[in-house]
């Protein structure tokens, strides 16, 4: 085991008195060309296609990880296998034991984690590209002599504090755009959002404000688990993926007259 001196050096990245620089990850942009007749910007098209791709990756992944670590454990001394591993790699017995102890303790709990985190991410997969999308729209306007002013401006520089639906309506209100969303992705949309808060902060335990706004009131109670299972999140996954083929085209063909957008030197 390393000493504490050695973990610090580690931490700080400090090795014979000088500074070691970090590894900096990066993830470019997909490659989307521009001619000089093209008819559409090609940022929308570039946020929207990594966003759908990262996605779909991550729903492949958690349900793959899931599967792969129930089947390990089911092989012939695989839990011993895995434990021998984790002591090998630093982890004292007693935490081990106790730890088992209270994974079997909450078993109910930690049933659901794998689709749980996977649906935070997907979610934090739409913020980061309805950010960019927003960002892309003050930059376009700026530079096409019509630049945002007032309540639009202040929405789109805010564009993750509302939900997905009422960010959904700042885009088109700043744009003058209706992206004709259906109600069924509407009533998706917002399952997912109200199921995805329970988790932020409150470990998953249904509580009255879902009971008031979900459309599931006649499957839970106050105090359930909301669990949920790969049909479900599918669902919501091809609702996202719906939103942005519907939000990145119309801003994409909008604003085609727009400069290339700053981020796109770097992809």
């Amino acid at each position: 085991m390393p000493s504490l001196e050695e973990k610090i050096k580690l931490a700080v990245g400090y090795f014979g008195g000088k500074r070691k620089r970090r590894i900096v990850e990066r993830i470019p942009l997909p490659k989307v060309g521009m001619q000089k007749d093209a008819k559409a910007h090609p940022f929308p098209c570039q946020i929207a296609l990594q966003t759908q791709e990262y996605m779909q990756g991550v729903v492949l992944y958690f349900i793959c990880a899931d599967r792969a670590a129930g089947e390990f454990v089911h092989l012939p001394n695989g839990l011993n296998m895995l434990k021998a591993t984790l002591l090998k790699d630093g982890m004292q017995e007693r935490d081990w034991e106790s730890g088992w102890n209270y994974l079997s303790k909450y078993q109910k709990l930690f049933q659901g984690v794998v689709f749980q985190s996977a649906l935070i991410v997907i979610r934090s997969c739409w913020d980061w590209y309805v950010t960019k999308l927003a960002e892309f729209i003050i930059f376009a306007r700026e530079n096409t002599d019509d630049a945002l002013m007032g309540s639009n401006l202040k929405k789109l520089r805010k564009i993750t504090n509302p939900g997905i639906l009422e960010q959904i309506s700042i885009v088109e209100q700043a744009c003058k755009l209706d992206f004709r969303v259906s109600e069924k992705t509407k009533q998706h949309i917002k399952e997912m959002s109200l199921v995805r808060n329970l988790g932020l902060h409150n470990r998953w335990e249904v509580d009255q404000d879902y009971l008031g706004k979900t459309f599931e009131y006649n499957r839970w109670q106050l105090g359930d688990i909301r669990t949920f299972d790969i049909p479900e999140l599918k669902l919501w996954h091809g609702s996202l993926i719906d939103l942005i083929s519907k939000t990145w085209k119309p801003m994409a063909i909008q604003y085609v007259s727009a400069p290339p957008y700053p981020s796109e030197a770097n992809s």
